[in-house]
């Protein structure tokens, strides 16, 4: 479950009742949140760190501080959270760090010209200090396959305080992508040297994935699922964002797409059908002083037109708030300074996820592949233990099954001892359930297996190793985690007397499903089941009673519980006995998809 986002008019009633009882937020205690935020950020602690932004927020909904902190939260947070993130970088009052940021959500979602756009934006809009930026604007052309353009980028990038190890990195990947393997091996060979060499993990920076792997249908940063949205057409308002509060003087900034940019329009820009200003090259800033117009709701409306005397060709329009607050800048400490030089190191100065040292050592070995299939301990993830909850998305149900129905699911069995005592609640209350297994514990376990069929619950595949984090696996791997997972339970069925043994489901590690993941999956001849489901692995600190308490409060009709040494034996009972109080009636996956 995602916290409920607040309104601006719910913001703007809350501050004023806070201010009318004198007890108006400081800016010390905003800056601590945001600097608590930050430190979670930085420990890879994202729930902690979304809740210590959204505090500050809800204290002053216009200062873009916290807001460009909670967009680097849902960037590492992943793809189920890519319009949460979208939204704080527009609300972030045009800084160029939030640019930035805008500029890695379209890297994520496969938009690399786009991407580049909010770069060069970026850049300008300090007055050239950001070039270094110039090494990620390298990295979307070669994600993009445009080799010449990543070739400009990455010679302006060599005149910039830009990471080495990244630039040789990038020109390794250029050449082996040409097919000039010999330089790309030594440029290789270069980048190794780097990276072996450091001590630190740049914790909290965005991780980029190497570029080559997103050729092979990997995403282009870890936790993202498949990329390649659709570029728009249509001017698009970096900020003020939809729904956003601005106070005092702020900053509208517009990016045109690159098909749009290609026509060189006049862009002009209005508030309340009031013309604020009209400019004919990027970057699109415009300086406005919000206490010329009334509190309360406005509409920013940008129009792109051939020439100024002509009509309009595309428009977009957002609804923002302007609150009555003082300047902000006047309130900006050096404390405010220092926690925005410490976000603009996140976005800043990407770090090179453990793809990047697998691809580069298989150069200097002379291999013309990129593997991406496994964590590199002195480049490990961010050690946080704490991440938001996949966002559940809908699964399209059977007609025939009643709105009351519910699912439960389990993953990572069969255990020696929770699978067992898992079947031992489900068999006493009557439930028929739905268990998705992992090939090597199925193979340490092959009688588990046997009493899952027998007791007559559905039964779908989870990978053969469990190891892995799909998005990073090219095609003849993820084909050897589906099918051999399914096919070595079969094989333990059918050894058990069990005629023409069904598998017909699976489900990828943590729900990391992809656009190619799921290819494989439907080649194999079996359905996904990654999506529309409510997760209780994210709430396992709590007592059992909060578990189900909180899993009631869903209206997801899939429930996914676990077959690991956690509190799932726990919340069982006491999950079965509130959905049968509720009138649910529990169906299996054969149930919920149709194949009875």
């Amino acid at each position: 479950m995602r916290t409920r986002h607040i309104t601006p008019t719910t913001l703007v009633a809350l501050a004023l009742i806070t201010a009318a009882m004198g007890a108006a937020p400081s800016l010390a205690d905003y800056e601590v949140n945001v600097r608590r935020g930050t430190d979670a950020v930085t420990r890879g602690e994202l729930a902690e760190a979304r809740t210590y932004f959204a505090q500050a927020i809800a204290e002053r909904p216009a200062d873009p501080l916290a807001h460009l902190g909670l967009g680097i939260v849902y960037l590492h947070a992943g793809s189920d959270w890519a319009d949460d993130a979208a939204r704080e970088f527009a609300s972030a009052e045009a800084l160029p760090e939030a640019l930035v940021g805008a500029a890695y959500l379209e890297i994520a979602r496969g938009r690399y010209g786009l991407a580049n756009r909010y770069l060069e934006d970026a850049i300008a809009a300090t007055n050239g200090e950001a070039r270094s930026l110039s090494a990620v604007q390298c990295y979307a052309s070669l994600c993009g396959k445009d080799a010449l353009a990543a070739q400009d980028y990455e010679a302006a990038a060599r005149s910039t305080p830009a990471d080495p190890a990244l630039l040789n990195a990038l020109n390794a990947e250029r050449l082996a992508w040409l097919g000039d393997w010999t330089r790309a091996k030594s440029a290789a060979r270069t980048a190794v040297a780097q990276l072996s060499n450091r001590l630190d993990v740049d914790a909290g920076s965005i991780r980029l994935t190497t570029p080559r792997a997103t050729h092979e249908g990997a995403a282009a940063l870890p936790r993202w699922g498949g990329s390649g949205s659709p570029e728009p057409t249509a001017p698009l308002i970096a900020a003020p964002g939809e729904g956003s509060m601005v106070a005092g003087e702020t900053t509208v900034h517009v990016v045109l797409p690159p098909a749009l940019a290609a026509q060189s329009p006049i862009v002009s820009v209005f508030v309340d059908n009031s013309l604020l200003g009209t400019r004919d090259r990027a970057p699109y800033r415009f300086q406005w002083d919000t206490s010329r117009v009334p509190w309360g709701p406005h509409t920013l409306t940008v129009q792109a037109s051939p020439s100024r005397s002509s009509h309009p060709t595309a428009s977009t329009q957002v609804q923002f708030e302007v609150l009555d607050e003082a300047p902000a800048a006047s309130q900006r400490s050096a404390g405010w300074s220092d926690l925005l030089r410490r976000l603009r190191a996140f976005v800043s100065s990407p770090r090179m996820d453990e793809t990047w040292k697998l691809s580069l050592e298989m150069l200097v070995n002379g291999s013309q592949q990129v593997r991406v299939n496994r964590e590199i301990p002195s480049f490990s993830p961010m050690a946080g233990t704490t991440t938001l909850p996949d966002r559940p998305r809908p699964i399209t149900p059977n007609p025939a099954d009643s709105r009351k129905s519910v699912a439960l699911f389990f993953d990572d069995g069969p255990h020696p001892t929770i699978t067992p005592a898992i079947l031992d609640v489900l068999k006493q209350h009557g439930v028929k359930a739905s268990f998705f297994l992992v090939g090597k514990q199925c193979e340490k376990h092959p009688a588990l297996v046997r009493r899952i069929h027998e007791e007559g619950h559905s039964i779908g595949g989870h990978s053969y190793t469990h190891e892995y984090n799909f998005a990073n696996l090219l095609y003849d791997e993820l084909r050897h985690e589906v099918e051999s997972s399914v096919n070595v339970i079969r094989g333990i069925l059918a050894e058990g007397g069990v005629d023409d043994p069904q598998v017909r489901y699976f489900r990828c590690p943590g729900g990391n499903a992809t656009a190619l993941s799921n290819q494989v999956v439907h080649r194999a001849g079996l359905i996904p089941l990654d999506e529309g489901i409510y997760n209780t692995w994210g709430y396992m600190t709590r007592t059992p009673e909060e578990i189900v308490e909180q899993a009631l409060q869903s209206d997801h009709r899939i429930i996914l519980l676990h077959n690991g040494e956690d509190k799932t034996v726990f919340v069982l009972p006491e999950l079965i006995q509130a959905l049968k109080s509720r009138g649910s009636r529990f169906i299996t996956a054969d149930e919920l998809t149709g194949n009875r």
